[in-house]
């Protein structure tokens, strides 16, 4: 695949469609009842965490981007230091949910953040700002890339889980991030 400038809204279509396949993957990993509880690449978390990080940082991502529609700022914004732990926290909080209830408040959320993803015009691809909860306000094609990134490296992180030592990124996804 030929380099491609994520900065530029000529990538909007292939970014999302990136986002719908990943995200798809992601789903059929977490969705499988043997893999709910798996210890994942990722030291800290099963898969059940992913997915709750998936809820919060969506969910989060919903709330910023309301609060920049109206016009109003927030200013909780937390910085890089301890990004780990509190996320980390965050994830393991969704835990009292069932399996079903989880993917379906991620599911809920994410199709909600895709309907504002697919309505973002050119204008705003670059020019409107939302506040992330770690690193301040940032262009909203960022925010495609966030989720690239997170459907596109959490898969790995189960597989790798689930045994499967030589997982590997999808290139699509992997030149996408990293042009």
């Amino acid at each position: 695949m030929p380099p491609v400038d994520t900065m530029s809204y000529d990538a909007k279509p292939l970014m999302l469609d990136v986002i719908r396949t990943e995200r798809d993957r992601f789903y059929k990993l977490v969705e499988h009842p043997a893999n709910w509880e798996v210890q994942t690449r990722c030291t800290e978390w099963e898969t059940r965490d992913l997915v709750g990080h998936m809820i919060d940082v969506t969910e989060t991502y919903l709330e910023r981007w309301d609060l920049a529609r109206r016009g109003e700022s927030t200013s909780e914004v937390y910085g890089l230091p301890g990004m780990a732990d509190r996320a980390g926290d965050r994830a393991k909080s969704f835990r009292t949910l069932s399996q079903q209830e989880a993917i379906a408040r991620l599911k809920k959320a994410s199709d909600e953040l895709m309907t504002i993803f697919e309505a973002i015009t050119g204008d705003e691809w670059s020019n409107f700002t939302v506040t992330h909860p770690y690193m301040g306000p940032l262009p909203t094609f960022i925010y495609f890339a966030f989720q690239i990134m997170d459907y596109g490296v959490h898969p790995y992180d189960i597989r790798y889980g689930l045994g499967d030592k030589l997982a590997s990124i999808d290139e699509r996804t992997a030149g996408v991030l990293i042009p």
